[in-house]
């Protein structure tokens, strides 16, 4: 019974990817000329493009802006260095 089923699963699973890649085929057959980069690509041309609007370029910049520059992390940082004191009492107390 496991066994079908995982069968069917795994039949589903290729259907829709065979299915995907039809839809994608079929979209690069009727659109030649569609944009072949990923989302930050497409921002990068309009921002970068001067006849545009700069209302336009501005609102891609500042959404691309985040993916190009990496944001600075806050850390916290704790001194641990030890005082000789302290580490003269922590020896004394582990020897005993």
């Amino acid at each position: 019974m496991l066994v079908g089923l995982a069968v069917h699963a795994v039949l589903h699973v290729k259907a829709r990817q065979e299915a995907g890649q039809e839809i994608v085929a079929r979209f690069v057959a009727d659109h030649p000329n569609a944009f072949q980069g990923d989302s930050v690509a497409l921002l990068q041309c309009i921002y970068r493009n001067p006849d545009l609007p700069i209302e336009l370029r501005m609102d891609a910049a500042s959404k691309c802006a985040r993916f190009e520059r990496p944001v600075p992390m806050a850390a916290a940082v704790r001194d641990v260095t030890p005082v000789p004191q302290a580490a003269a009492s922590w020896i004394r107390r582990l020897s005993c």
